[in-house]
């Protein structure tokens, strides 16, 4: 991968919170069982490709679900650093790398003057800890100031809507 400039793109995140969580979401056992098998895999393979050069980008299967709030989506990184990845290259997966994937990089990020002014401001180094970027103090996207209250998950709502088992079709 490293020596064709093939990029990995990681999502351990929805792995282990489906691991973690999916029993209170309905999912069966298996399923969990399954997602934990899948999260081991993800971080062998992140440790190997890391240790071989490859360039990782974080990336996600998001999608909306209830399973994986969107102010949760930075423990990604805190599960890149657990597979060995130092805090500031998982940073860069998030943003540099990320940006390259999409061949943004001349549009995103990183902060340069003439490009998008994408940013999170936070109380913390998150060299030192990595999960001060669930809390972010200020958002800004497109250089302009985004509500703090816009893409929050309110923990303790109602789950909207029930993600269907492929069993149930």
């Amino acid at each position: 991968m490293a020596r064709h400039g093939v990029f990995l793109v990681c999502d351990l995140l929805v792995r282990e919170r489906y691991a973690t969580r999916g029993r209170s979401f309905g999912y069966a056992q298996t399923d969990a069982d399954e997602a934990a098998r899948a999260l081991e895999f993800g971080m062998a393979s992140l440790r190997l490709a890391h240790a071989s050069g490859v360039r990782i980008a974080l990336g996600t299967e998001y999608g909306g679900q209830p399973i994986l709030p969107p102010d949760e989506l930075a423990d990604g990184l805190a599960l890149m650093m657990d597979a060995g990845l130092p805090a500031v290259e998982a940073i860069r997966a998030a943003t540099v790398t990320a940006a390259a994937v999409l061949g943004w990089d001349d549009r995103v990020g990183r902060l340069q003057a003439g490009l998008l002014a994408d940013l999170i401001a936070v109380r913390g180094d998150p060299l030192a800890d990595i999960r001060v970027l669930r809390e972010p103090v200020l958002v800004v996207q497109g250089g302009r100031p985004i509500p703090p209250d816009i893409g929050q998950w309110p923990h303790d709502a109602p789950v909207p809507f029930r993600m269907l088992q492929l069993e149930e079709r």
